[in-house]
């Protein structure tokens, strides 16, 4: 008995045999015995909760029984918060600072983001809105560069002869043009016709002047011979007119195109010691004409058709009366 007594004091005082505590065993315990302790009052205050919103429906029940007031809605049933398990102390979590998430795609869970922090969410194809234009980047300088013409002209240049009422030599404008005789001015209605007085300085040639709604000029013969005849009257005719509206000729000529506008438009136009360009055209019959081209600071600032007047100077054509 003695030897067994010897024997078992030996094993028990092996060291190999020893278990250790971890150093942090009585914290760990601590925490375990406070976690059991709230779980067990809030499983106390829940039951409690849970009793009370039983008694206050029967009560309502029992009472709407008796009395003549309607039914009352059904009360919400209050959510029964479930105890979890009590942890034992080797299943005590480790504290927050060391918890590691787990991986979405090794547990097949969606991980919440964190507070404050909105998810990215995919875009939908359907409901998906095209992208915003960036107006100093790409899609505005081809929208820019697509605006304007073919020719690569600015868009915000303005055609001065946009809007304007195009002047056809062979039709004029009031029913008459460069050419046409006195007799059948005389039969247009609103033409008013003023002939010169003699003694007025204007040669025998030159008739007087005319004005209608949208011209007026001067009336005179056509070129010139050696001896005039004796009655002038038969070879009278519009020989200039001056537009009083906003006109244009068939090349695209108006108040407001440039000298290079001119030189493009017609062949070799002549630039005269009046300070205009003379661009001369043939009309029906053979009938001479002349674009005139008035010009003021490298501009066009009149345009009149001209048919060879034979009047020495170029009168002040006033608006008759009551015009």
């Amino acid at each position: 008995m003695n030897d067994f007594d010897d024997e078992l004091r030996r094993i028990l005082g092996d060291e190999r045999l020893s278990l250790n505590a971890r150093t942090d065993a009585v914290g760990r315990i601590v925490k375990g015995a406070q976690r059991r302790r709230t779980t067990r009052m809030v499983a106390s205050a829940a039951g409690s909760v849970g009793l009370v919103a039983a008694l206050a429906v029967g009560s309502v029940a029992v009472s709407g029984q008796f009395t003549a007031a309607p039914n009352p809605a059904p009360a919400n049933t209050p959510t029964t918060l479930e105890t979890p398990a009590p942890p034992t102390v080797e299943e005590t979590p480790a504290p927050p600072s060391t918890l590691m998430t787990p991986d979405a795609t090794e547990t097949g869970e969606a991980v919440e983001p964190p507070t404050g922090e909105t998810p990215d969410t995919p875009p939908d194809d359907e409901t998906e809105a095209p992208p915003a234009t960036d107006p100093g980047g790409e899609t505005g300088t081809e929208t820019g560069a697509e605006t304007g013409t073919e020719g690569g002209e600015d868009p915000t240049t303005e055609d001065p002869a946009a809007g304007k009422t195009v002047i056809y030599p062979n039709e004029g404008i009031d029913g008459y043009t460069v050419g046409t005789p006195l007799t059948e001015l005389e039969t247009i209605p609103g033409v008013v016709i003023t002939p010169y007085e003699p003694g007025t300085g204007y040669h025998e040639a030159c008739y007087g002047e005319y004005r209608s709604a949208n011209a007026h000029g001067l009336i005179s013969v056509r070129g010139s011979w050696g001896e005039y005849p004796d009655d002038l009257r038969p070879h009278f005719e519009v020989a200039t007119m001056h537009f009083d509206i906003p006109v244009a000729t068939p090349e695209g000529i108006a108040a407001g195109s440039t000298e290079s506008d001119v030189l493009a438009a017609y062949t070799d136009p002549t630039f005269t010691d009046d300070g205009y360009y003379r661009a001369v055209f043939y009309g029906e019959n053979v009938i001479m004409r002349a674009w005139h081209f008035l010009m003021s600071g490298g501009e066009v600032a009149e345009v009149v058709m001209d048919g060879a007047a034979q009047c020495d100077r170029q009168p002040i054509t006033d608006p008759p009366p009551g015009g």
